[in-house]
């Protein structure tokens, strides 16, 4: 969970609790710390947070949800729409249904964006994260994309279990294995953190996950998804190399040597990242292909 959930939220409360008309220059004062903490909650959606501030921030209300988990979803939403404005998208006519009389149906213009759920945002290639694992509180999102979230991680989970069954010969080698549940670990640490499914099967969920691996950036061993959701991350200076005096909580997306770290530290087991990369494009493909 990030660093900067807890500060979000409190400064929310306390300027939500002012009077707009009596403690006018506080809450102004309340909403400049704010909207610069959101520069260092989301470095990845730094170029949104004006959007958010004109569009989408007089819109809140706090009767609905928490604002880390709005401020989470309208900044990756509005990350995409500058992309589209930026040539991201294009524009497509649609045909309504034919009137009773035979007339052609209405046409209309849409704007669709080639970012769709499983595209990939964020500037680092080989740690990209899917959209759907980088929206917010399931509070915030449409029921479609709450159901289709809850889909795939029932899909992933079986991806993992089914390896055998899926691969054979020698792309059914261990070490695959192993690098599809390191991965599938950190998709489903991500999609608890930001809360956005309702899970049901936490035994399937946990099952296909690399334990160690789990408990090796975590601070307390986690073993239901509500648990994971809640926990704090290590600091980088105990699950990084190189970053003996870097007492920064580990965040999310994390970064490929995390897994490099655990392997050698752990498991014996090292990994240089083109290897890590390769296994990465193929948990990927698989991912696409049956999720």
């Amino acid at each position: 969970m990030s660093k900067y959930k807890e500060e979000v939220d409190r400064l929310g409360r306390q300027y939500f609790q002012l009077s707009p008309e009596k403690d006018r220059d506080v809450r102004r004062s309340l909403e400049e710390r704010l909207f610069a903490l959101l520069y260092k909650a989301f470095p990845q959606y730094s170029d949104a947070v004006a959007e958010v501030y004109i569009r989408d921030w007089p819109k809140y209300d706090p009767r609905k949800g928490e604002l880390y988990s709005f401020f989470a979803y309208r900044l990756s939403r509005r990350d995409i729409d500058l992309k589209v404005k930026a040539g991201g998208g294009h524009s497509r006519t649609f045909v309504g249904p034919a009137g009773p009389d035979g007339q052609p149906g209405e046409k209309t213009k849409q704007i669709e964006t080639d970012i769709s759920l499983d595209s990939s945002v964020g500037e680092d290639s080989e740690n990209q994260e899917a959209l759907w694992e980088t929206v917010a509180d399931k509070k915030a999102l449409l029921p479609e994309v709450v159901a289709l979230c809850n889909d795939k991680v029932a899909q992933l989970a079986a991806m993992v279990l089914n390896f055998q069954t899926n691969y054979k010969g020698r792309a059914a080698n261990d070490m695959r294995l192993k690098w599809f549940r390191i991965f599938y670990t950190e998709d489903m640490t991500t999609i608890c953190q930001m809360g956005l499914c309702e899970f049901t099967q936490d035994r399937e969920v946990f099952n296909a996950m690399l334990l160690p691996y789990l408990d090796y950036y975590t601070v307390k061993k986690c073993r239901c998804t509500r648990e994971l959701a809640a926990c704090p991350f290590k600091k980088r200076s105990e699950v990084l190399p190189g970053h003996e005096h870097d007492d920064a909580e580990l965040a999310l997306p994390f970064p490929a040597e995390l897994s490099l770290a655990y392997l050698e530290r752990c498991e014996n087991i090292k990994v240089g990242p083109s290897a890590r990369s390769n296994q990465l494009k193929e948990y990927k493909k698989e991912k696409k292909h049956r999720c």
